[in-house]
């Protein structure tokens, strides 16, 4: 926090607004240098930070379209399980997620046709201390799958269609606005120049975070094989936009694309980098000091971990059997009421190490 106000409009300096593409991410010129003197100063160096040792509770509050007739652009269980798999990816960054319980219904039948401008959209009833999440059916005629905001963009949020090139799973893509919203960029950025598949420009150039493999845009299936999520090896048709022959053609074999913040199908998100990882988190303590402040409950990370030793194991069902049948809170997992062979599901369903 001490950094964050000593570096003033470094770090709060918002940029003009984004220009609409597939990830409304496009970054102008302002925005490239205000990013690159941040990483002069080391504003994304996450080890100069003293920070306590348990997760960083951030808080989402949950917007959904509906239309006049009460449809729902998306349920609550779908909500709960996209919170829970927020939090699975974002642990190794020191950083869980919590839900506002009560889900903000937006009832506009123009808005649940069709969201054309996400800017507005972010102005609707948003909140000071949690990420504002939108979910909308159809985003600029179902063109645009996601949509985040930096922490200098002059217009907070994240906005989200519940399908993505037919894909009714979304939370690779939920997953990586967040990275967005925690000034993670594309792993095929070119907004501060490119570097080759053997090249050491890593801190300076790309997506500035020097563990991922240097990558073309992956442009989903064109370049990926959906089938094992593989990097084609007939790369010809995804050379676009990028400076060949200034690789003196050397492969990009090691493109990532299993990536969080590539252009992957959709199914093939699955991973960050720990240096992607060491960005969030600092881009938590030094920039984000408003999730910092919000009322969030403690996440449960581990429920099933009735003995509290980061495991769930023969420990726990030994406390499950001892309150078998009984109202006991804890070894209740499912909230039924009573403890039985539904928690002991619960439990196995959890088995081993708490993430």
């Amino acid at each position: 926090m001490l950094l964050a106000m000593m570096l003033g409009w470094v770090l709060m300096q918002p940029g003009a607004l984004a220009t609409a593409q597939r990830c409304e991410c496009h970054l102008d010129q302002s925005h490239v240098e205000l990013v690159r003197e941040r990483m002069r100063l080391g504003v994304y160096d996450s080890g100069s930070i003293t920070r306590p040792t348990e997760f960083m509770v951030v808080q989402v509050k949950w917007h959904v379209l509906t239309d006049t007739s009460g449809n729902a652009s998306i349920d609550a269980t779908t909500l709960d399980d996209y919170l829970v798999r927020l939090s699975q990816a974002f642990a190794p960054a020191g950083i869980e997620f919590c839900a506002d319980p009560e889900i903000d219904f937006i009832s506009d039948n123009t808005l649940f046709a069709n969201v054309q401008n996400t800017y507005e959209l972010r102005t609707l009833n948003s909140t000071e201390d949690a990420i504002d999440v939108y979910w909308c059916p159809s985003v600029q005629g179902g063109g645009l799958c996601g949509s985040s905001s930096y922490t200098f963009s002059p217009v907070q949020g994240v906005v989200m269609q519940t399908s993505c090139q037919g894909a009714k799973d979304v939370s690779g893509v939920l997953i990586h606005e967040i990275g967005h919203y925690f000034d993670l960029f594309h792993t095929h950025e070119l907004n501060w120049g490119f570097d080759c598949p053997n090249g050491t420009l890593c801190s300076e150039v790309g997506d500035l975070v020097c563990d991922t493999a240097p990558s073309r845009n992956m442009l989903f299936e064109t370049c990926v094989d959906p089938t094992d999520c593989s990097l084609r090896t007939d790369e010809s048709s995804c050379i676009e936009g990028y400076p060949e022959p200034l690789c003196d053609g050397s492969p990009f074999l090691e493109s990532e694309t299993r990536n969080f913040m590539s252009y992957s199908p959709v199914h093939c998100l699955l991973e960050f980098t720990p240096g992607q990882y060491d960005r969030m988190n600092a881009t938590y303590w030094n920039l984000r000091p408003e999730l910092q402040a919000g009322e969030c409950s403690q996440v449960d990370r581990c429920p099933a971990d009735l003995t509290e030793d980061g495991l769930v194991n023969g420990g726990d069902i030994a406390v499950i059997l001892t309150q078998w049948g009984t109202e006991d809170d804890q070894a209740d997992l499912d909230g039924s009421g009573t403890v039985n062979g539904a928690d002991l599901a619960v439990m196995l369903n959890s088995w081993g190490l708490c993430w």
